[in-house]
């Protein structure tokens, strides 16, 4: 239910998922911030590499990261 912009490359997500898994997302999703508003479905990253961001999104919904066969540029 949410739309992750990040370098230009889009990333989907669910709000409750994200909450529950990071500090990050539950600040940025429901703590009050014009992001946290339900009308937003799309929120611009700007903090994170696109290769980063795939892999946090990655270990965020399964819980299991692997940076042997993962390389950021």
């Amino acid at each position: 239910d949410i739309q992750l912009l990040v370098e230009s490359e889009l990333f989907y997500g669910h709000r409750i998922i994200l909450a529950a898994r990071s500090e990050y997302f539950r600040a940025l999703l429901y703590g009050g911030l014009r992001e946290s508003q339900q009308e937003n479905h799309q929120i611009e990253i700007k903090e994170c590499k696109a290769s980063a961001f795939k892999i946090m999104l990655l270990y965020i919904y399964t819980g299991r990261i692997s940076l042997i066969k993962q390389r950021v540029r």
